[in-house]
C-alpha cells in the first residue's frame, strides 16, 4: 500500500480544523480525501469539521448510537437536530426528501446499513450523490472487525463507497496493513503526526478473577478509597457482564448508568429496574459502557475515570475490548483524569499455538480455499451450478460466499484475516506481563505499573467448620436461599463494606463461584420449582437449558474437543448424531430443536468433501479446528 508523507501537526494546534485553516494550500478540498486517514488521536476534531464546514457530506458510522451523540446537545453545543440529519430507524423517506429540498448545505449521518437507501432517496430527487456529496466513513476499522456479524452492510457500504468522487475513510484505530480490507487497498494511508501529543498513563492489574476485581473497584468506590468527587467509567463488551456486578453489587439506579444498545434483549438481562441511557444522559458514580459507544462518541465529565475491562472471552465472543483501548482512552473528553486509566484483564494462559504458526496455518487455508473455489468456478457453467447446488448444504458460508448473480464461488479473504487478527489480539492479552506491557508501550501508552491481585476462594462457614459430612445439592440449595433471603434485609452499604473485610455475610456469593448450578436454578427456576423436583440436578440442568433452548457454544465445543482429536473426518450423517446427542442429552433442548451437521460451522473451521466406499458416494464433514470468533445473534445486541 502507498503510505503519503505524513502530516505533523505542531503542539500550538489542538484540533485538526485549525491547522487545515492555516494550511489551505495542503488541503484543497478542505480535509485530505481519497485516502485513509489516520487521524493520530481521538477528540481532534475530525467529525466535527466536516459536520460544520459549508460542504454536502454525508458521514456513515457503524452505530445507531454515535448518530444520536452527535447530533443531541450537550453542555458543550446547542441542539442541532434541525441542520443534520441522523437516518436510522423511524426516519422515514419522506423526511429524508424534506431535508434535502430544505437544506442548502446537507449533513447526513447514517449508519453502515443506511447509506445505499439515502444515495437513491439523493438520485429521486435529481441529485447524484456520488458527484455532490463527500462522503467520510468514520471509525473505518470497524468495517473490518464488525464483518463477520454485518457482511452484507459492509459488502453494500464498500460498494458504494468507491463510486464517490471524495471520500475518506478515517479512524484514530488503524490496523496493521496485513488487516486492512482487500476492497480498501486501492487508497493511500495518510498519517497525522501530533507534536507534543500527551500519553495515556495506564496501569495494568492481571487478576484471576475480572469479576471480583471490577466488584472491587466499585467496593472502594463506595467507600472514602476513591475521592468523593470521582466517578468511575467501566467500559466492557457485555451487557450480561454489566448486570452480573449490578446485581453482585446491588447496585441501583441512582447509583449506576448503563449506556448500550437499546434492544429488548439488553433490556431484559438488566431488569425492569434499569433503564438504558445515553452519553448525554445525567453521570452518575458508577458508568457502564458497551461498544456502542466505543467509537466517535463524546462523554463529558470532569471527575470521571476510566477503566477499561477485558474478559479475556475473546475466543467466544466479539473482538477483545483491548482492540479499542485508543478510542476508549479519550472517551471522556472534559476529565481531569483524562490520561489515566486502569486497565483490567486476566492472568496468562496456554494458547493452542503460537501466533506465528497460527499465522502460517491460516494463510495455508486461505490459499487452498482459493485454489480450490477457482477449480470449481472453471467449471462449464452448467456443471459448476450443478457442484455448487450439492454443496450449498455443506458449505462453510463463513468463509466462502456464493454469488448468485454470477453463480459463482468467492473466498472472503477479509473473514481469514479477522479470525486471524482475533488471535493476535488473544496473544497480546493474555502473553506474560512484558506482552502485555511492550504491547501497549508500542501503542504509545505509558505503562506504570503491573499489579497481580488474586481473589481466593473463600470456602463456605460448614467447611472452615472443618465438617466431614459430605452436602449434597439440596443442602447447599437451602443453604443459599436462606442466605438470599437474608441479604435482601440487610442495608446496602454495610454490605458494601462487608465485601471489602471479607465478612461472613459474603457466604453466599461463596457457594455461587463453588457451586454455579444453586445460583442458576435459585434465579431462574425459583425455590418453589427446585424444591418440587426433588433437588435432582440432571432435571435441573436440563429444565435451565429448556428456558435458553440454544446450544451452549463451550459445551458443544468442549464435548468435541475432548472425545476427537482435530482434524477429523467422519459422515455427515455422523456428526448430526453427535450433534443429536450434545443437544439433547447433554443439553436437554427440546425435540423440536434439530441437529444439522452444518452446524459446526458455528464453532469449528469445517471441510466438506466426498468419500467412495464400495461404490457408494458419501457425504463427510472434517473439523478442522476451533473458530476464534464463535457466531451468533448475540453479539449483534450492541452494534444496531
Amino acid at each position: 500500500m502507498k503510505e503519503l508523507k505524513p502530516i505533523i501537526i505542531p503542539e500550538r494546534f489542538k484540533y485538526m480544523d485549525q491547522y487545515i485553516k492555516e494550511n489551505p494550500k495542503l488541503f484543497p478540498e478542505g480535509f485530505p480525501v481519497n485516502c485513509l486517514l489516520h487521524k493520530g488521536k481521538t477528540g481532534c476534531g475530525g467529525t466535527e469539521m466536516v459536520l460544520n464546514n459549508e460542504r454536502n457530506t454525508i458521514i456513515a458510522v457503524p452505530t445507531k448510537d454515535l448518530i444520536k451523540n452527535k447530533i443531541e446537545p450537550n453542555a458543550q453545543r446547542k441542539e442541532r437536530r434541525d441542520y443534520i440529519l441522523g437516518v436510522m430507524e423511524g426516519i422515514e423517506e419522506y423526511q429524508i426528501m424534506n431535508y434535502i429540498e430544505q437544506y442548502k448545505v446537507k449533513k447526513i449521518m447514517v449508519t453502515y446499513d443506511s447509506l445505499p437507501k439515502v444515495i437513491k432517496i439523493i438520485a429521486a430527487k435529481g441529485g447524484n450523490a456520488y458527484e455532490d456529496y463527500f462522503l467520510l466513513v468514520d471509525e473505518y476499522h470497524r468495517l473490518f472487525l464488525d464483518n463477520l456479524f454485518r457482511d452484507n452492510a459492509v459488502r453494500n457500504l464498500l460498494n458504494e463507497a468507491i463510486k464517490f468522487k471524495s471520500v475518506t475513510f478515517m479512524t484514530a484505530t488503524p490496523v496493521d496493513e496485513i488487516f486492512i480490507m482487500e476492497e480498501l487497498k486501492y487508497l493511500p494511508v495518510q498519517e497525522i503526526i501530533w507534536e507534543g501529543k500527551k500519553r495515556v498513563d495506564v496501569k495494568v492489574i492481571r487478576t484471576n478473577s475480572v469479576m471480583e476485581q471490577v466488584l472491587s473497584h466499585i467496593g472502594f468506590g463506595m467507600g472514602i478509597a476513591v475521592p468523593e468527587a470521582q466517578n468511575l467509567h467501566f467500559f466492557v463488551n457485555s451487557v450480561s457482564f454489566i448486570a452480573s456486578v449490578i446485581k453482585k453489587q446491588q447496585l441501583t439506579p441512582n447509583l449506576a448508568r448503563i449506556v448500550c444498545s437499546n434492544t429488548g434483549e439488553n433490556k431484559k438481562k438488566l431488569g425492569e429496574e434499569f433503564e438504558i441511557s445515553t452519553t448525554s444522559s445525567p453521570v452518575k458514580k458508577f458508568n457502564f459502557y458497551t461498544s456502542t459507544v466505543f467509537e466517535g462518541s463524546d462523554i463529558l465529565d470532569e471527575n470521571g475515570y476510566t477503566i477499561v475491562v477485558s474478559d479475556g472471552n475473546t475466543s467466544s465472543r466479539i473482538i477483545d475490548i483491548s482492540t479499542s483501548m485508543k478510542q476508549i482512552c479519550g472517551r471522556i473528553r472534559n476529565s481531569k483524569y483524562k490520561y489515566r486509566v486502569d486497565y483490567i484483564c486476566p492472568y496468562s494462559k496456554t494458547l493452542d499455538q503460537p501466533f506465528d504458526e497460527y499465522l502460517a496455518y491460516t494463510l495455508e487455508e486461505m490459499d487452498k480455499t482459493q485454489k480450490w473455489v477457482e477449480r470449481i468456478n472453471d467449471l462449464e457453467e452448467e456443471n459448476r451450478k450443478w457442484e455448487i447446488n450439492i454443496m450449498r448444504k455443506g458449505l462453510d458460508q463463513t468463509y466462502i460466499r456464493i454469488n448468485e448473480s454470477s453463480s459463482m464461488l468467492e473466498v472472503d479473504k477479509n473473514k481469514y484475516m479477522l479470525d486471524l487478527y482475533n488471535y493476535k489480539k488473544r496473544c497480546e492479552l493474555l502473553g506474560k506481563d512484558w506482552d502485555v506491557k511492550s504491547n501497549l508501550i508500542y501503542n504509545d501508552y505509558i505503562v506504570s505499573e503491573i499489579t497481580s491481585v488474586t481473589h481466593e476462594k473463600t470456602p463456605s462457614i460448614n467447611l472452615l467448620a472443618k465438617e466431614k459430612v459430605r452436602k449434597c445439592f439440596k443442602d447447599y440449595f437451602e443453604e443459599y436461599a436462606m442466605l438470599k433471603e437474608r441479604r435482601e434485609k440487610e442495608n446496602t452499604i454495610s454490605f458494601h463494606f462487608s465485601r471489602m473485610f471479607n465478612l461472613q455475610e459474603e457466604r453466599h456469593q461463596v457457594l455461587e463461584r463453588e457451586y454455579p448450578l444453586v445460583k442458576d436454578a435459585y434465579e431462574k427456576l425459583g425455590v418453589d420449582k427446585v424444591r418440587n423436583m426433588k433437588y435432582k440436578t440432571s432435571n435441573i440442568k436440563r429444565e435451565l437449558k429448556k428456558l435458553a433452548n440454544l446450544p451452549d457454544s463451550k459445551i458443544v465445543i468442549d464435548y468435541i474437543k475432548k472425545r476427537y482429536s482435530l482434524p477429523c473426518q467422519l459422515e455427515v450423517s455422523t456428526w448430526k448424531e453427535i450433534l443429536d446427542n450434545i443437544y439433547h442429552v447433554e443439553l436437554g433442548l427440546d425435540e423440536c430443536t434439530k441437529a444439522k451437521a452444518t452446524d459446526l460451522n458455528k464453532w469449528f473451521v469445517t471441510e466438506y468433501g466426498y468419500i467412495k466406499k464400495e461404490k457408494v458416494t458419501t457425504d463427510v464433514m472434517t473439523v478442522i479446528r476451533e473458530k476464534s470468533i464463535i457466531e451468533g445473534q448475540d453479539l449483534m445486541n450492541d452494534i444496531e
